[in-house]
This record gives C-alpha cells, structure tokens and sequence, in this order.
C-alpha cells in the first residue's frame, strides 16, 4: 500500500488510515483502501499545476515529504541535527541509502525508500530498538512522522 501511496503521491497514509474489517462470524479482512483525499496533488491549483506540466524536472521532484514550502534545499528539516552511533545498523544504512538517492536526484526510489524508512522507524520504535530520544531526533532530522 505504501508503495502504491508513493506513486499516487499521497503523502497521508499513516497508522489511522487502514485497518481490518471484523464480520459479524468474526472473520477479518483487509478494509479497503481509505482516506485517499490528498492523492495526485489535489490542492495544487492551475497556475501550480501549469508551473509543474511545464518543466519536466519538476514532475519528480520531492516536495510532499519535505518542506517544499519553506524553501528546503536538502532532504533534511535540520541539519544540525547529529544522529546518535547507538542506532541499529539497519536504520544506519537506509539513510544513508536514502541520502544516496536524494544525491542522485533520483526522486522515485527517494520517495518510494523514504516511505519504506518512515515505516521501520516506527517498527524499531514499538519494541524498544531505539528510544524515545533517538525517534524524537530522527523526526526533527527528516521530519518523518
């Protein structure tokens, strides 16, 4: 589904906007996808959309993620921040992966690995691989939420 989010450009699929349908035998199933409202960049009006159309490096750009509005001109919402050496080795090597890509202007696999990291941030989060702290430090860092 996140892949499918990335493509779409849905940049609001979190943990509240999928779930599991219980039936009334009590069997479960996959709901079906949701909250799809902030897909194909509905809230661009015609001039944006005119301004993208027309310059096709900006068809890939990142923006969703990042703080396109604010001017960024990095992958980072700050800099300064230095990640601790005590993150898992996992988590270690998808940013730098992920700062690969964004080197490589290659915004595709960017947006499509940014979501994947997003995700096992939190899977490294729920059962105490990393703290509190360290999570806290990552959202300011990327701005991963």
């Amino acid at each position: 589904m996140f892949v499918v989010d990335a493509l779409l450009g849905n940049p609001d699929r979190n943990n509240s906007n999928w779930g599991i349908v219980l039936g009334m035998d009590g069997s479960k199933r996959i709901a079906p996808v949701y909250d799809n409202g902030n897909c194909l960049n509905c809230k661009w009006d015609e001039e944006k959309m005119l301004e993208v159309l027309s310059d096709e490096r900006k068809l890939v750009k990142p923006g969703k993620y990042r703080n396109e509005k604010k001017g960024a001109d990095s992958m980072y919402n700050d800099k300064t921040i230095a990640l601790p050496d005590s993150l898992p080795a996992g988590l270690q090597s998808d940013f730098k992966e992920l700062q690969e890509y964004y080197d490589a202007e290659d915004w595709i696999q960017f947006d499509l690995l940014f979501e994947a990291v997003e995700a096992s941030v939190k899977a490294y989060y729920l059962p105490g691989k990393i703290s509190r702290e360290e999570l806290n430090l990552i959202f300011r860092k990327y701005g991963i939420a």
